[in-house]
């Protein structure tokens, strides 16, 4: 695990990020009015976890810069966030403080670290997403949430799109499930019932459950602000773009960790190390 201290060429390097960030037209009050789904991610830190202690993990992404990470920490000042990212040269180039170099399967916090955990656009571009989860629920205190986002696989605009009338056997069967999947980074989307039974599995307890961004990409040629589209009424509230859940440490886990440290339940003693 690789641990990025402050120094004084960070503030000023920080410090540098902030007055951009500000003044680029992707500073989080715009990004907020283009997407359901950052209004939702901040609302929930915002109006639960102001003061918590917080881990951020893949926060890095493909942006200009991580302007989702950087919203909250300007919102929650009084909180104790920590970003964690396996892209270690992203992190030294933007030169953030209390950021850490880590995989998702293998954190390096001790147990029960923290309050919440944000996995934000994180588990579709894994194959197998449950040593993450299992990683998540160890440094969690008992009864910490775990922010979920990820796309939709019953997003209704993909399943017509790329089900109802996409090739299936053809020569451009490829093509079809690509942009399916979208960015070419992505593995594999998630349903809702399939993630939330994945989280069950991994020791956690949904706590709430949207969808959330229905714009439609034909329209959006015509306006932006169609991205704002944010039905929530039955069905849409189900099969918008992206999946948003909060899920609770509830139980122990009903699988093992094959990657990351070992999992004991709460009151069982650790083992004695040979």
């Amino acid at each position: 695990m690789l641990v990025l201290r402050e120094t004084r060429s960070d503030k000023i390097g920080a410090a540098k990020l902030w007055s951009d960030y500000r003044e680029r037209p992707m500073a989080h009050e715009e990004a907020k009015k283009r997407s359901p789904r950052v209004a939702w991610v901040e609302s929930r830190v915002r109006e639960r976890y102001s003061t918590s202690r917080l881990l951020d993990v893949g926060f890095v992404g493909t942006y200009q810069e991580p302007f989702l990470h950087l919203a909250i920490r300007s919102q929650n000042p009084r909180a104790q966030i920590i970003g964690v990212d396996i892209n270690v040269r992203e992190m030294l180039k933007r030169r953030l403080s209390n950021v850490v170099g880590a995989r998702a399967e293998s954190l390096g916090f001790k147990e029960n670290a923290f309050e919440v955990v944000l996995c934000l656009e994180l588990l579709e571009h894994v194959y197998s997403p449950m040593n993450i989860l299992l990683e998540f629920w160890r440094v969690l205190r008992p009864g910490g949430n775990l922010i979920l986002t990820t796309p939709n696989a019953w997003s209704w605009w993909n399943f017509a799109r790329h089900w109802m009338t996409g090739s299936l056997t053809s020569r451009s069967q490829r093509k079809v499930y690509r942009h399916y999947l979208g960015d070419a980074d992505h593995k594999q989307f998630y349903d809702p019932l399939s993630l939330m039974n994945l989280l069950d599995d991994a020791g956690f307890e949904i706590v709430e459950a949207v969808t959330k961004n229905h714009a439609v990409p034909v329209l959006r040629r015509w306006s932006k602000s169609f991205d704002l589209l944010d039905w929530q009424f039955y069905p849409m509230n189900r099969i918008g773009h992206y999946l948003c859940l909060v899920a609770k440490k509830a139980h122990a886990p009903r699988v093992r960790n094959t990657e990351g440290p070992e999992l004991r339940s709460a009151g069982e003693p650790k083992r004695a190390e040979l």
